[in-house]
């Protein structure tokens, strides 16, 4: 068995070297391309991310503003409750901002 494992490695051995011209260019041209797509695939990724760091500051600003915008018609919205006759007798004080 160990003659035919060392047959069998030979065998592939030479069949590398025998390798015609055409075989060899095509595949040094695969492992080109493949260098290529790996370098645009990162470069897509770094944008990606650049895109979706953005998007996420944008979304968290736009949240703040809401939150305020909620918070000033909560104000507006307990001041007019608070004025509201009878609000002293149901337990209501009015307590300025």
């Amino acid at each position: 068995e160990i003659d035919a494992d060392a047959y069998s490695a030979i065998s592939q051995a030479d069949q590398l070297q025998q390798e015609p011209e055409s075989i060899r260019k095509w595949r040094e041209e695969q492992i080109k391309h493949l260098a290529e797509l790996d370098a645009n695939s990162r470069e897509t990724e770094l944008e990606w991310r650049e895109k979706a760091k953005k998007e996420l500051e944008d979304w968290y600003i736009q949240q703040a503003e809401q939150l305020e915008e909620m918070k000033t018609n909560n104000r507006i919205l307990d001041e007019a409750f608070y004025k509201q006759p009878f609000a002293d007798v149901i337990g209501y004080v009015y307590v300025p901002y």
